[in-house]
């Protein structure tokens, strides 16, 4: 059968389960639910892939057997859960949601309760969290804790980016982005690292959070004749993301999506005449 790619008979794999089911029976019983074997086969699976992703792939090959793989990912998915509940003791004691309720809620209340109800032996499997604060990339298929752990190391990510940026600023721009910014489901760093790129690209000082008529004509002249976008916005980006995370490239990895999105958001807005719905002036209801 497989598991994520990797290949081990059925038969280690069922005799796995059985164990499994009688810890969670008390050994008084070796028959469950369709439903609950499905999920301690899941769990299997799950605690099987944490060991492929530190060795790689081919570990029938290595000579490994599913109940050796399984052993070893059990004790990796608990060093994990370990290590990021020990991350975001450190972290949440600087973290700032600027005001948002639902990064709030989530990272305050929500987080709390996935380390209180994850269980790691019978459905490491399950997020438990629906996540719902957005990110700026896909978390992809990952769930468990290996979702958990990654949302998190971005949410970080996106707090040392703020953290290098004054919170008067960062509240300016949210506020010229919506009057009620605190109620809104949105990525609030993509938020500001849009205006961020439009102060760099006009050498505008961020003092001045807000863009005027003025502003939005010199973009144009400044973007016109760009069949492509992209390039010149990632070179500016590079520059920022060098000057203050020259030792962290995942940072900029990160921000690449958004940027390629900003870029095909500049060039539709430069086509309609509308940029003032991607840097908002004063009034949040600027225009051109």
């Amino acid at each position: 059968m497989s598991a994520y790619g990797m290949t081990f008979e059925m038969e280690e794999l069922v005799s796995i389960v059985a164990q499994l089911t009688e810890r969670f029976t008390g050994y008084e019983s070796t028959s469950v639910t369709y439903e609950k074997a499905e999920q301690l086969m899941g769990a299997v699976l799950y605690s099987i892939h944490e060991f492929e992703q530190t060795k790689g792939s081919g570990l029938v090959a290595e000579g490994f057997t599913a109940q050796e793989a399984y052993t070893q990912g059990c004790s990796l998915l608990k060093a994990k859960m370990e290590q990021t509940l020990e991350q975001y003791n450190q972290q949440i004691l600087h973290f700032d949601a600027f005001g948002n309720l639902c990064l709030k809620d989530l990272i305050y209340q929500g987080i709390p309760e996935f380390f209180k109800w994850y269980d790691p032996i019978y459905n490491p499997q399950n997020t438990i969290l629906t996540l719902d604060y957005p990110l700026m990339t896909s978390l992809g298929e990952v769930c468990g804790i290996d979702a958990i752990s990654q949302y998190l190391n971005y949410i970080w990510m996106e707090q040392q980016f703020l953290g290098k940026l004054q919170r008067e600023y960062i509240i300016t721009v949210l506020e010229a982005y919506h009057p009620q910014h605190e109620e809104l489901i949105e990525n609030l760093c993509s938020i500001v690292f849009t205006n961020l790129m439009g102060h760099m690209l006009l050498q505008k000082p961020l003092q001045d959070g807000h863009f005027q008529s003025e502003d939005y004509e010199r973009l144009r002249d400044l973007l016109h004749g760009y069949d492509n976008i992209y390039p010149l916005l990632k070179k500016i980006a590079e520059t920022f993301f060098c000057k203050y995370f020259s030792e962290n490239q995942e940072i900029l990895q990160y921000f690449l999506p958004e940027i390629s999105n900003l870029a095909v958001r500049l060039e539709h807005a430069l086509e309609n005449n509308c940029l003032f719905h991607i840097f908002p002036g004063s009034s949040n209801m600027g225009q051109q």
